[in-house]
C-alpha cells in the first residue's frame, strides 16, 4: 500500500521585480508606510526630504537614501521635529581625490543630513548612502558611506543641528 505524495503548485512567480525603491526628483514628505524603502536622490538642483513624525512610526521603522545624481545645492534629509528628534550613530566618508577616509559621529541634537557635492567638509557624490533606523522615541540611528571630491573633507558638514 503506497500513498502518492501530492505536490503543491507554486502560484504565479515574478522575476526581475523591484519593490520598495522610489526615485525622488522633488521635495518629499516621507510616510510611516515608507518603512523599509530605498529612496534614490536624483535632481542636480537638490531638495528637502522630511522624515515622518516620531509619533507616527514604531521602533524599527527604517529607510535608506542613495545619491544617484550629485547636487551642489544639497539634498537635505530632516527630522520632522528638528528640536526634538535627533540622529545618533555615524558614517564613513572617503575622498575620491585623496585616498583617505574618516569616521563621522553624530553630535547631540543633530537633526539634518546634507548630501552636498561641493560643500566644504561635506559629501554627497553618486553612490553615497545613509541608512536610518528608529531605535527609540525621537532617536534615529544612522549608518552609511559618503563620498566626497573635497581632497581634505572631514565630513563634519554632513550633519547639523537645525
Amino acid at each position: 500500500n503506497y500513498k502518492l505524495k501530492t505536490k503543491t503548485k507554486m502560484g504565479r512567480v515574478f522575476f526581475d521585480t523591484v519593490e520598495n525603491v522610489q526615485n525622488l526628483g522633488a521635495a518629499y514628505q516621507v510616510l510611516a508606510s515608507d518603512s523599509n524603502k530605498t529612496f534614490v536622490l536624483d535632481l542636480a538642483g537638490g531638495f528637502v526630504v522630511t522624515l515622518p513624525a516620531d509619533a507616527t512610526t514604531n521602533i524599527g521603522w527604517n529607510c535608506r537614501f542613495y545619491v544617484k545624481t550629485a547636487s551642489d545645492a544639497a539634498y537635505l534629509i530632516k527630522c520632522a521635529n528638528v528640536s526634538g528628534d535627533q540622529f545618533v550613530g555615524g558614517f564613513s566618508v572617503a575622498s575620491t581625490t585623496a585616498g583617505f577616509g574618516h569616521a563621522v559621529l553624530a553630535a547631540a541634537n543633530d537633526s539634518q543630513i546634507a548630501f552636498d557635492a561641493n560643500l566644504a567638509n561635506g559629501a554627497g557624490e553618486p553612490g553615497s548612502y545613509m541608512d536610518i533606523v528608529k531605535i527609540a522615541a525621537n532617536n534615529y540611528a544612522i549608518s552609511g558611506f559618503m563620498i566626497s571630491d573635497d581632497a581634505d573633507s572631514t565630513g563634519a558638514a554632513v550633519l547639523s543641528n537645525i
